[in-house]
């Protein structure tokens, strides 16, 4: 994940890239495929970016 916490004028904002779940995926054969989106965060109010690195992903909003 990518965030991005400040005054959007200045491109100062932007945090390190980091991971928020890392898990053992089992060898299936399958390729695995990047799914990125964008979006904000309430809380921090923060603009991000994801990147889903997975067999298959499904986004549910409720």
């Amino acid at each position: 994940m990518t965030e991005y916490i400040g005054d959007p004028m200045r491109p100062d904002g932007f945090k390190d890239m980091y991971v928020i779940e890392d898990v053992n995926l089992p060898l299936t054969g399958e390729v695995l495929k990047v799914y990125p989106f964008e979006g904000s965060l309430e809380e921090p109010n923060a603009f991000v970016s994801w990147d889903i690195i997975a067999h298959s992903f499904e986004l549910q909003v409720e």
